[in-house]
């Protein structure tokens, strides 16, 4: 077997659970902090946009605590000789799939330098297309080196 991953529910659900608990109080203590020594000034400033950028990235993660507490399921992924397996639990916003390593057409990856972000898709011989979401914590650099040592072609893009 070229690669593996297994991850349950419950564990990214208790891994999301101890950052929210962990990293929120110390950084909305440290911006309340800010706000409260600034005096109007600069210091306060940083403060208080810490402070809201703390508060909309609570919500996300709450969001999507939420979202993992509804889904049922595990993440499944397997490189086989001869087959593809991405298997997610149901409920968590991603698209389950298998195929075989021959009906593979290439993997793009794409690093998008304005927003920051990057993408990796599958793409088929077909035309289909499978973008890969990394929300199991899987990683996607040891999956895509798997499925290279398996002969499909990698390709890199970086956009503007």
């Amino acid at each position: 077997m070229g690669f593996s991953y297994q991850c349950s529910l419950k564990q990214r659900r208790e891994s999301l659970l101890w950052f929210i608990l962990l990293f929120f109080p110390i950084f909305f203590g440290f911006s309340s902090y800010l706000i409260g020594t600034g005096d109007g000034t600069l210091k306060a400033f940083m403060g208080m946009l810490m402070f809201g950028i703390a508060a909309l990235t609570f919500l996300i993660c709450v969001l999507y605590l939420v979202q993992l507490y509804l889904g049922r399921g595990e993440w499944l992924i397997q490189v086989t000789q001869t087959e593809l397996i991405w298997q997610v639990p149901q409920g968590v916003g991603e698209e389950s799939f298998r195929v075989l390593i021959s009906d593979i057409a290439k993997i793009t990856y794409e690093s998008h330098s304005r927003s920051e972000t990057e993408s990796y898709t599958i793409e088929m011989r077909n035309g289909k297309r499978y973008e890969l979401l990394q929300n199991s914590g899987i990683n996607i650099t040891k999956f895509c080196s798997a499925l290279k040592k398996m002969g499909v072609k990698y390709e890199t893009n970086y956009l503007p």
